[in-house]
């Protein structure tokens, strides 16, 4: 394995995944609470809206829709 920088907090680390291990637990608890908002509201809200609402930033709702984390969101590019 090689060493990265990840890419949500900047901090070197060895592992297959893009984030460190810190930073892989947040992203599983912003994972979810955009999932239980999307689902709560019974609506796809647009990714500003859903930022404002969750607290999670716009760079890592664009990071999970590309990962398709994201319930009702799907990757397009």
């Amino acid at each position: 394995m090689e060493v990265k920088k990840c890419i949500r907090c900047g901090a070197m680390f060895i592992s297959s995944n893009n984030v460190c291990c810190n930073c892989e637990m947040r992203d599983k608890r912003e994972i979810n609470k955009l999932n239980n908002y999307i689902e709560e509201k019974n609506i796809q809200p647009d990714i500003e809206e859903l930022s404002i609402n969750t607290n999670v930033s716009i760079s890592n709702i664009n990071r999970f829709i590309q990962n398709n984390s994201i319930k009702g969101f799907k990757n397009n590019l």
